[in-house]
C-alpha cells in the first residue's frame, strides 16, 4: 500500500507516493536489495540500520555505502539506489562513508559516545511538497558533502522514551 509522503524531489527523481515498509523481510524491501545488488558494487559494501532493520514499519531505508573513495563509483551507485528506489516508491535515505565509522547506534547510546562522520550524499538538497531542504555541500570534487555529528538529539529523545531491540547494522551488498 503507498501512502502520500509528499512530492519529493531528490536531485533527477521524483515521486509522490511512498510505500510504508514493514522491515527488512517485507517484499517490497526485499525487490529493492535484488534490484540494487544487481548494481557493480566491486570494491564497496552497503549497510542497512534503523527503522528498516529494528522496526515492522518505516517510511524509508537508512543505509551507508563503505569503500574506496572513487568518485565516479560513488556517484554512480548513489545515483543508482536511488533510482531503483524512487522508481519503486521506496525512500532510500542512502549515503556513502567518506570519514569517520560505521556504528551501531545502540553502543553508541549505551556508552554515551560521539561520533562525527563525513558522508557524501546523492544531491544537495531535495525538495518535498516545493519545499527546499538543504542536505550538503558540493565538494572540490562535485560530489555533495555532509558532516553530522551522532548521535543527534532527536535519536536520543527517541531511545531515551522508547528503548529498542538492539540491531546492529546489517550488511546488504
Amino acid at each position: 500500500m503507498k501512502q502520500n509522503y509528499h512530492t519529493i524531489k531528490f536531485g533527477d527523481y521524483e515521486c509522490d507516493k511512498f510505500h510504508k515498509l514493514h522491515g527488512i523481510n517485507d517484499p517490497l524491501v526485499q525487490q529493492y536489495i535484488t534490484e540494487v545488488k544487481q548494481l557493480d558494487w566491486t570494491d564497496y559494501e552497503l549497510w542497512f540500520y534503523g527503522g528498516i532493520i529494528k522496526h515492522n514499519k518505516t517510511k524509508d531505508i537508512d543505509g551507508t555505502i563503505v569503500g574506496p573513495y572513487t568518485p565516479h563509483r560513488i556517484k554512480y551507485l548513489l545515483d543508482n539506489v536511488v533510482k531503483i528506489g524512487f522508481n519503486m516508491g521506496v525512500y532510500p535515505d542512502i549515503r556513502y562513508l567518506k570519514e569517520g565509522e560505521m556504528f551501531d547506534m545502540d553502543e553508541v547510546i549505551a556508552n554515551e559516545r560521539e561520533i562525527t562522520n563525513v558522508s557524501i550524499m546523492y544531491a544537495g538538497c531535495h525538495y518535498k511538497n516545493d519545499r527546499k531542504y538543504f542536505l550538503a555541500e558540493k565538494n572540490s570534487d562535485g560530489l555533495y558533502e555532509r558532516v553530522d555529528v551522532f548521535p543527534y538529539v532527536r535519536t536520543k529523545l527517541i531511545y531515551k522514551n522508547h528503548p529498542l531491540p538492539k540491531t546492529p547494522p546489517q550488511r546488504i551488498v
